[in-house]
């Protein structure tokens, strides 16, 4: 406001304008502040509406109700009509066991007892259904600090408490399979914290006198490496991680062989994973991780609860076995020291059978020792086999690093056959790929012990036809790239036996690794011999 006069006002004038000011301004900020009040109550009404939790406001004096929200109806399923022919409804709504509890809660209101309250109670629909609601209240004041009314929000809790209740149900079977479960095992949450675990779980860790649940597992075990607190770690990034055989020094100094596995385990908006899948998968002949897959489960409703860890105490297993292989040492050791010693007069018998056949012999003579003769080496090499086999068992197999030419390795191995593969109408070659070194440096005697053994075989089984030894190198032999830079320390070579025999049927060849079987027997009883043993 601006007023223009051309002699200076008076006091009277001047006051008179300061009021008329004083009031303009006055109302300026009234209608301002009804704006923001306005404004204020649209937004609050529009944030009560989209609630979907119940809002009342009830008197404390007259006990009517003085406000509702439209979530009165998604709560109640009743219009909000009814409430308002009737402000004692929401009393009569609740399920009459529980009205008691709520009435004490009042009267302590209105004796200044009590300024609100958070509970739980139920609820009776028109349908006749009971729910379950979670009530939070409290005390409002009028401007003279006398209870005035109680402002609630109800929220309908009752899916959340069966959930719950099925959760805590599918704990406690959780928790009666792992107790029960014939391995030690325990399930932790992601804070490591105690969920369940193995009565086995408490006698291989001398934790008889202690309850666990709840409980941190760095606490039970405070001196933890770090390996396994990054096992761990790596668990709860959802890896699954084991070990067959691993030897643990206990408190007391004493060692344990274990196998073990550390899996996550997770949990959804709808159950656990795994339950029984867990114990199943850990059975007390063989420790494998539970079946539950991850990749089959919705990604956007699991997540992992914490992680399971499953230890076996196999010390008399270990120790079974090392019965075992020092049972097969000494036998194998015994079986290499009688081959010696019968080989050592076999040699005599031999070398005696050279004696008779230079002496004069009828012909039916000469016949009987080279027969004899034949059979005695025939022996040896049985012998000398069963040796070789002794020291491979008995740990005691020396591979010798010795300068050979292999085209005479060669030559001497088809040469030792020669008379077998003349009386079938066969003769061995040897191939050798130009680019194969001949000059060479290892043990030749055990490599012409297996190709003898190959070709031998090879031609056992060859009626008619060929058998071809062929030498290259192999595909993934780096060594010719190092022989441009002056480093031939090493070839490595690929020999193939070719025949064209009766050959091996694919069943029969997945049993060439596998410990001595014979793919026939018939074979056997037709060609004799010991097979090839490639194991």
């Amino acid at each position: 406001m601006a007023v223009f006069s051309k002699s200076p006002l008076s006091e009277s004038t001047l006051g008179a304008m300061s009021a008329i000011a004083d009031g303009i301004a006055l109302g300026i900020n009234r209608k301002q502040a009804e704006d923001a009040l306005r404004v204020n109550q649209q937004q609050l009404k529009s944030i009560l509406g989209s609630l979907r939790d119940a809002v009342w406001s009830i008197s404390v004096k007259k006990f009517d109700i003085v406000y509702l929200n439209p979530a009165v109806e998604i709560v109640y399923h009743r219009p909000i009509s009814e409430f308002l022919e009737n402000p004692n409804l929401w009393w009569e709504a609740i399920y009459p066991p529980d009205r008691a509890r709520i009435e004490r809660i009042w009267q302590s209101i209105r004796a200044g007892e009590s300024v609100g309250w958070d509970l739980e109670y139920r609820i009776a629909l028109p349908s006749g259904e009971i729910r379950s609601v979670r009530d939070r209240a409290h005390l409002v004041y009028d401007a003279e600090g006398q209870p005035l009314r109680v402002d609630s929000i109800v929220t309908d809790i009752t899916q959340r408490q069966q959930y719950e209740a099925a959760l805590e149900r599918e704990r406690q079977q959780l928790r009666q399979i792992v107790t029960h479960a014939p391995v030690a095992m325990a399930m932790l949450d992601t804070q490591m914290c105690y969920l369940a675990y193995s009565n086995q779980w408490l006698t291989d860790y001398h934790l008889e006198d202690f309850d666990l649940i709840g409980r941190s597992h760095y606490e039970i075990f405070p001196d933890l490496s770090r390996q396994w607190q990054e096992i761990y770690q790596r668990a709860l990034q959802g890896e699954i991680l084991s070990q067959n055989e691993e030897k643990f020094e206990l408190a007391d100094g004493t060692f344990r062989y274990v196998r073990w596995v550390v899996q996550p385990w997770y949990v959804s908006s709808q159950r656990l994973f795994p339950n029984e899948t867990l114990a199943e998968g850990f059975s007390s002949d063989r420790l494998q991780p539970g079946a539950i897959d991850a990749a089959t489960i919705d990604r956007n409703d699991v997540e992992i609860g914490g992680i399971a860890i499953v230890t076996q105490a196999i010390d008399e297993w270990v120790e079974a076995r090392e019965a075992a292989l020092e049972s097969t040492r000494l036998k194998s050791q015994f079986l290499a020291n009688m081959s010696h010693e019968i080989r050592t007069p076999m040699n005599g018998v031999i070398g005696m059978t050279d004696l008779l056949l230079k002496t004069p012999l009828s012909s039916q003579q000469k016949d009987f020792v080279k027969t004899l003769q034949t059979s005695g080496k025939n022996l040896l090499i049985l012998i000398n086999d069963i040796l070789d086999f002794s020291k491979l068992e008995a740990g005691e197999m020396r591979l010798e690093a010795l300068e050979f030419d292999l085209n005479t390795c060669l030559e001497d191995a088809i040469d030792s056959l020669s008379i077998q593969a003349t009386a079938k109408g066969i003769e061995p070659i040897a191939i050798v790929d130009e680019r194969v070194p001949t000059a060479l440096k290892g043990d030749d005697s055990r490599l012409r012990q297996v190709l003898m053994n190959l070709v031998g075989n090879a031609i056992k089984f060859t009626e008619d036809g060929e058998v071809t030894i062929r030498v290259s190198r192999a595909k993934d032999d780096r060594s010719a790239e190092n022989s441009s830079n002056g480093d031939r320390s090493q070839v490595m070579l690929y020999f193939e036996v070719i025949d064209t025999g009766i050959g091996i049927g694919l069943e029969g060849q997945n049993k060439l690794f596998q410990s001595f079987s014979q793919v026939d027997a018939s074979t056997t009883r037709k060609y004799g011999g010991t097979g090839l043993v490639l194991v």
